[in-house]
């Protein structure tokens, strides 16, 4: 049995998953293959197929799959794995080499069951920025007890990179009947394979590059529903959620008004993005706490006033986040400052989004 299957579900990317290959899958077998196979997944057209399957190393198992969608797909790939953990990531991620070759030290010297991935990406103010859990107490051993409780509101598996998991498939086939058209379905996967008190580590070092795709490829509306059902779920699976359930939905729903402001600003491009707006509020409605009043008071307003208003709360954001900036003069030269990289980074993206579209 191998120490990790890194498991890859595509879908008419070829450029993407050709990348990927060069730039990580060849070195990947080159260096760890007594350790690591790789699976792809393939519910692409037949000409994208047939060069795929050209185009990747043939030490990779490749299969087709005729079901159609993500949730089918993942469930397909999950049903080749015969390793001891493994890992989920995308076609188009870009993975640093220095943290998977700390992420496989990591699997072979320690008994983990749950290894959570830093990702570094940039912001809207091309600052580097790191997501490493800092908001975890490391003190202790932690838990994916330890992962429910945090104070941030992070979701554990929403990325699908994030985390390699001790394999274990006798509840997948359950999962998969109850999410088979959710697209965080890796989500309620992963928490089938581990219990409360699983062993969960932090690895020291990032593993993905995280790049924006500023075109999304879902409806925003599945996105907040999936996000919300596999939240409710997460509750059904460890009761101890519960309490914690009402704070995640409220960040789907945020995650998701964001989305829709950023549309409108021009720096994401939503498919199927018509009558967004009213869908929004029927879904802040459908889950409405008092608290909630300010994002109905968000998406009613006109377009007009959302852009401005979007620039100057993403600019105070950054500035409050800036532990440089403590006299009110500091503050008013880094918004400044800040104002004018989110206007360039505002046009960078326009462009961007004009050309992905």
């Amino acid at each position: 049995m191998k120490k990790l299957s890194i498991c890859i579900p595509t879908y008419n990317r070829e450029e993407q998953l050709a990348e990927l290959n060069r730039s990580f899958l060849v070195q990947v077998l080159d260096t760890y293959s007594d350790d690591v196979d790789i699976i792809i997944m393939d519910q692409s057209n037949d000409m994208v197929s047939v060069n795929n399957k050209t185009n990747l190393d043939p030490r990779i198992t490749y299969r087709r799959n005729q079901d159609r969608g993500y949730a089918a797909n993942v469930n397909a790939l999950l049903s080749q794995v015969d390793s001891e953990y493994v890992w989920l990531i995308s076609d188009d991620d870009h993975l640093l080499w220095d943290g998977f070759e700390a992420l496989m030290a990591e699997l072979m010297t320690s008994d983990v069951d749950c290894l959570m991935l830093p990702i570094i990406t940039r912001n809207l103010f091309d600052d580097h920025y790191i997501q490493d859990y800092r908001f975890l107490d490391k003190s202790g051993a932690l838990t994916v007890k330890s992962l429910l409780k945090n104070q941030a509101g992070h979701l554990p598996f929403v990325l699908l990179s994030e985390a390699v998991v001790r394999f274990d498939k006798k509840n997948l086939a359950i999962v998969y009947e109850n999410f088979k058209n959710n697209i965080f379905v890796q989500m309620p996967m992963y928490f089938s394979m581990l219990e409360l008190e699983s062993s969960v580590k932090i690895l020291n070092q990032p593993v993905i590059n995280y790049v924006n795709d500023y075109a999304q490829q879902w409806q925003l509306i599945k996105l907040v529903d999936d996000r919300i059902a596999v939240i409710k779920g997460v509750t059904q699976r460890f009761a101890m959620f519960a309490p914690y359930q009402g704070q995640h939905i409220a960040i789907a729903l945020w995650s998701s008004i964001t989305y829709c402001v950023e549309n409108e600003v021009g720096i994401l491009h939503l498919n199927h993005s018509k009558n967004v707006r009213l869908l929004l509020i029927d879904r802040v409605i459908r889950n409405f706490k008092p608290r909630y009043l300010f994002m109905l008071g968000v998406l009613c307003l006109p377009r007009c006033l959302v852009v401005p208003l979007y620039k100057v709360i993403a600019t105070w954001l950054n500035v409050k986040r800036d532990a440089n900036c403590v006299t009110l003069k500091d503050k008013l030269k880094s918004f400044q400052a800040s104002y004018q990289v989110l206007n360039k980074t505002i046009t960078d993206r326009k462009a961007l989004v004009s050309v992905q579209v």
